[in-house]
């Protein structure tokens, strides 16, 4: 959403080409190839497939400070009824010592 705002109102850019520079500063890892549409606009989310295992490594940098300091319960989405990409998002979680998660499903 960022990138479609940042295109928009500039015109200098297409939201494809901003996408993977809005990911990076924002340390959310390179994103889906191709990003699927949500099929409702429930969750105020434009596209599906954009979180991975990688958000999380790429978000560590940004907690470890802050692991065994206070309680840090990250969400993670199951979308698409995906139950595999939800168990490696778990998995993930707990190989970097998280108290927890909630879920969004």
């Amino acid at each position: 959403m960022i990138a479609d705002e940042i295109a928009s109102k500039t015109g200098r850019w297409y939201s494809s080409e901003l996408r993977p520079i809005v990911r990076e500063l924002l340390g959310l890892g390179p994103g889906p190839q191709e990003y699927q549409e949500t099929s409702t606009t429930q969750e105020e989310l434009q596209y599906s497939n954009t979180f991975d295992v990688s958000v999380i490594e790429g978000q560590m940098k940004y907690l470890e400070p802050l692991a065994g300091k206070i309680p840090i319960y990250p969400w993670i989405w199951l979308y698409n009824h995906d139950l595999e990409l939800v168990g490696e998002k778990i998995k993930a979680l707990r190989q970097h010592g998280f108290d927890g998660y909630f879920l969004w499903a």
